[in-house]
């Protein structure tokens, strides 16, 4: 019973950085016929060089 316990836990701890970083983006119309975006990660660091999709 200890072992499948610890194994779970182990498993779970495991998947933990699957779901560190969330991308995040905010976009303005800015009233001229053009939007601008920013965008970044949950975590705080920068999505520079990133290609999204939308």
């Amino acid at each position: 019973m200890k072992k499948i316990l610890f194994s779970s836990i182990l498993v779970a701890l495991a998947s933990l950085p699957a779901f560190a970083h969330t991308a995040l983006m905010s976009c303005i119309d800015n009233g001229d016929d053009t939007v601008t975006c920013e965008a970044g990660f949950s975590d705080g660091s920068s999505a520079s060089g990133v290609e999204f999709k939308v």
